[in-house]
């Protein structure tokens, strides 16, 4: 997608707005939002949504498949972030239609009304989506659910992309700050590694070097561990000063 494209740009700016939808409150919203306003140039790791779609369709699955399968990963992941307490939550109804315009507008899929997206979450998954109690789970990828297979495919395809946009930006680039969801990590981390080396873990020792000499990380509980987690980003954030991120709006929780 090129250096800070404006899609994202003008997804981030809607943070805090009445116009902010579940897209615009992700995490990869949240880092592409730090860094417009520290002025760090920062590179979209996704493919586009046209080159997703079409590898998805190469592989076999129908636009309506694609635009299901995102509407259930959205769906877990207002449950799993609390903007809906279960799949019964009153507000599913606003959350489904925010995920369908999300979607519907990003990748120009076939938008599904409620009635037809929980008659097929039936035939797919054997439940009522009001009364499942592992929605927050259907989305993650494998095989055991259409589904779940269709994810698998994506971030395979995304996970791709993803790995040829490090690599250039590390051929390039002194220093390269990766921002993406934790399963990014889970496939990619071989192929990482093998250029990298072995991770080293910083955040422990930001929270460490900031906490009282008597607390110790484990037992920081409530506003402290916030205050200190704040601290550790706003540190996090000065030394990625010079670098170039690559973020990845992680709306689907891969």
């Amino acid at each position: 997608m090129g250096e800070s494209p404006a899609p994202l740009v003008k997804h981030a700016s809607k943070r805090g707005t009445e116009e902010a939808d579940q897209f615009t409150k992700s995490e990869g919203m949240y880092a592409i939002s730090r860094a417009i306003t520290d002025g760090i140039p920062f590179l979209g790791g996704e493919p586009t949504r046209t080159e997703q779609v079409q590898a998805l369709e190469r592989r076999g699955f129908t636009p309506t498949d694609i635009a299901f399968a995102y509407l259930v990963g959205g769906l877990s992941q207002s449950v799993r972030s609390g903007d809906l307490a279960s799949s019964s939550d009153p507000k599913l109804a606003e959350s489904f239609a925010q995920w369908s315009r999300a979607f519907s507008d990003q990748y120009h899929l076939p938008p599904l009304s409620l009635e037809d997206f929980e008659t097929r979450y039936q035939a797919v998954f054997g439940v009522e989506l009001t009364h499942d109690a592992e929605c927050a789970k259907r989305s993650e990828p494998g095989t055991a659910s259409p589904v779940a297979l269709l994810n698998q495919t994506d971030m395979v395809t995304r996970d791709e992309h993803l790995l040829a946009t490090i690599e250039n930006e590390l051929n390039s680039k002194k220093r390269v700050l990766v921002v993406y969801g934790g399963s990014h990590w889970t496939t990619l981390s071989q192929a990482l590694q093998r250029r990298l080396g072995k991770p080293k873990i910083k955040l422990p020792h930001l929270l460490s070097r900031h906490a009282p000499a008597s607390a110790s990380a484990p037992r920081l509980k409530g506003s402290g561990a916030r205050r200190l987690m704040r601290q550790a980003q706003r540190n996090q954030a000065v030394t990625a000063a010079r670098c170039i991120p690559v973020c990845i709006p992680d709306h689907l929780s891969h």
